[in-house]
């Protein structure tokens, strides 16, 4: 059954609630794991349950994406080209790319993934996932630390140092403690690797390159209460299906909140549009199946109209985002 199907969801704005089909669950990945614990000021509750659900998230083809996909092997080999800025590690060692994503169904932390077939990953945790930017092993093979790599604008800068010391949002470094844990329990060490843009970078990607006054590079130890948060997120996890019955979800937003409001209009809108197109009367003496094309109850099971291929980036959900 269709997410996408306008009578398959039903929104109360009395008591603040959303009900859906939702016949499968994504995983809890890095980016989603400090919002289902209200670590994450930029992303709610509400907003990653609905992600989870397959019911809306974020598009992720944007200018940032874009440039973040173009500048991180860039960053990657900077880093590679210093380790002297990863001396705290106290070995010498080498750069590991990372997998690519098709090679895994975008999930390096999956039983199809070529690192678990490797025994390289821990998949005690079938919950989790995500995709990591690469890791920084010791020359005998094994693993030093996990290494995550990030773009931001000059102006965040300062979100990133307090008191002239690097230091990493925690939402960022609960995402990469999580990539730690998922590799092996002994790995507790993350390399970050962060390059500052200005607005221009983000247009013409291709030209920008790392240096000293771009780029930084810091060491750090995974988050200290990593396992509790991971337990939490699996409860809350459990709790959402657990409150699926025949195949459908209510989940509740916080009245007052902008950002859920804004996520609720978004699906409303989306819902009214699916409304009206599925019906658009046809040619008088027409149906559609005359035309050749699938009736509204076949659209509802989320089939395609013939010759119309799907506008993936005016949907809410994004079948690519993990």
């Amino acid at each position: 059954m269709s997410n996408y199907a306008g009578d398959m969801v039903s929104i109360d704005r009395e008591n603040h609630t959303v009900t859906f089909s939702a016949n499968k669950f994504k995983k809890i990945t890095g980016t989603r794991l400090a919002s289902i614990v209200d670590r994450n000021a930029y992303c709610s509750e509400f907003e990653v349950a609905c992600d989870i659900c397959k019911l809306f998230s974020e598009e992720v083809d944007n200018k940032y994406t874009r440039a973040g996909k173009v500048i991180e092997p860039k960053i990657r080999d900077y880093v590679r080209k210093h380790p002297e800025k990863m001396d705290s590690l106290g070995s010498e060692f080498k750069i590991e790319e990372p997998i690519d994503p098709d090679q895994c169904w975008y999930n390096h932390f999956g039983k199809s993934s070529p690192y678990y077939r490797k025994g390289l990953v821990n998949c005690d945790h079938p919950d989790f996932g995500g995709m990591v930017d690469g890791y920084v092993d010791f020359k005998d093979g094994t693993r030093a630390a996990v290494l995550e790599i990030k773009t931001a604008g000059v102006e965040k800068r300062e979100s990133w140092f307090q008191n002239e010391k690097f230091t990493v949002p925690e939402h960022y470094v609960l995402q990469a403690s999580l990539y730690c844990k998922l590799t092996s329990p002994e790995l507790r060490k993350i390399v970050f690797a962060v390059g500052f843009l200005e607005e221009k970078d983000y247009e013409d990607p291709e030209s920008w390159e790392p240096n000293e006054s771009n780029t930084y590079i810091g060491v750090t130890d995974s988050h200290p209460e990593i396992d509790i948060v991971m337990f939490d997120a699996q409860e809350w996890y459990n709790n959402l299906r657990s409150r699926a019955s025949n195949g459908r979800v209510i989940i509740e937003w916080t009245p007052g909140n902008k950002r859920d409001e804004e996520v609720v209009s978004l699906i409303e809108e989306f819902v009214n549009k699916q409304k009206a197109e599925f019906t658009t009367p046809f040619p008088s003496g027409n149906t559609a199946e005359s035309m050749g094309g699938f009736s509204t109850a076949d659209t509802l099971k989320g089939k395609d109209t013939p010759g119309k291929s799907r506008d993936v980036k005016k949907r809410p959900y994004q079948t690519k985002l993990f």
